[in-house]
């Protein structure tokens, strides 16, 4: 052992640290920021054939479709949809569809029906679109909407004709052999 208590010295390479996507951020802000300057300067201009709803008017290069259902929920403007995001929607779409048995259940393989379930994902998806708004991309904006609007009415139409069936089986009363 020697008497220099001195530890060995290793040399460190220098980090190399991308920051490019630094200035891609930067350059699509001054983008969305300029377009926003020039949108605002123009003001309103109303595109031949769209339909605005009462009140408001289309902007050109703006589809009625593209603009959010409720004013509270105004999309992010230059922000790309998030592919994860999008993804997770989806699952959660299917996953309601399968509760509301207009899918098969890749685990069992055959179509089950759990109303209160199907209720609660869409419950949750509603939930979602509050927490996030502000925050989404105007194509994320329009899936989730969409989405909810969708489930929605399948919900309504499923429970109108399991009603409609518990209704007639009532009035046809208990069947022979039946159940006593």
């Amino acid at each position: 052992m020697s008497e220099n208590n001195e530890l060995p010295r290793f040399s460190v390479p220098d980090k190399k640290v991308d920051t490019s996507w630094k200035d891609e951020i930067r350059k699509e802000r001054e983008i969305a920021k300029r377009q926003a300057e020039q949108a605002a300067s123009a003001g309103p201009v109303s595109v031949p054939g769209a339909k605005a709803a009462p009140g408001t008017s289309a902007k050109v290069g703006e589809s009625p479709a593209a603009t959010p259902a409720d004013p509270g929920q105004a999309p992010v403007e230059s922000s790309k949809p998030n592919k994860i995001f999008l993804n997770f929607l989806t699952g959660l779409m299917q996953q309601a569809f399968m509760q509301l048995g207009l899918v098969e259940n890749p685990y069992s393989g055959g179509r089950e029906m759990d109303l209160e379930g199907a209720r609660y994902s869409i419950e949750l998806l509603a939930v979602i679109q509050e927490k996030t708004k502000g925050n989404l991309a105007q194509q994320e904006v329009r899936a989730l909407t969409e989405a909810i609007r969708e489930l929605k009415l399948q919900y309504v139409e499923i429970t109108n004709e399991v009603n409609r069936q518990m209704q007639a089986q009532l009035k046809k009363g208990p069947q022979p052999g039946g159940p006593k």
